[in-house]
């Protein structure tokens, strides 16, 4: 969904050159980057613990917080 209105507000920028939807477009594609950063910490976060990483991998959680901020 929020792909869908990232290509909207990209078509409506294309479509006027209006610098203020231009910015808009860099704000959602930001948020977009940040949101996939901390969806993927997460998942790394929850992967059990193996040889490597006898305690897991919960220090990934904490840096998820800071990825969308």
């Amino acid at each position: 969904m929020v792909i869908l209105v990232l290509s909207f507000k990209a078509l409506a920028w294309w479509m006027t050159r209006f610098i203020a939807v231009l910015s808009y477009v860099l704000e959602s594609t930001a948020n977009v980057v940040s949101a996939g950063a901390a969806l993927i910490e997460i998942r790394f976060a929850a992967l059990p613990a193996d040889a490597n990483h006898p305690c897991g991998r919960q220090n990934f959680a904490l840096l998820a917080p800071s990825s969308s901020a």
